[in-house]
């Protein structure tokens, strides 16, 4: 409304001065969407790193508990084991004493 005496000339002012704001304006905005897009990028990187940990860590658990079984099975194979050589050597020794009494 200052220009509004001078005619065209002052409405090509003001329409100069608000063509360049606009221009300031579109600048900032395209600005704070590159930082939204890169902290979005961030998250998702972030998001990502989560999933790589938590499935790394269920993998890691589940061989963790594989090998536990193994444990376990070859600890009572060998308990087996074990108990038959216990028993062998029991009757050979019953077998001995046997001998020996006749």
């Amino acid at each position: 409304k200052q220009h509004e005496h001078l005619g065209s000339s002052g409405i090509n002012a003001e329409y100069g001065e608000l063509k360049l704001e606009l221009g300031l304006l579109q600048d900032l905005l395209l600005g704070l969407l590159l930082e939204l897009e890169l902290e979005q990028v961030e998250l998702n990187m972030e998001e990502r790193i989560e999933a790589w940990l938590v499935n790394l860590m269920m993998k890691t658990l589940q061989k963790s508990i594989k090998i536990r079984k193994a444990k376990t099975q070859v600890q009572r194979k060998v308990e087996i084991r074990r108990k038959r050589e216990r028993k062998r050597e029991k009757k050979k020794r019953e077998r001995r004493k046997k001998k020996k009494k006749k």
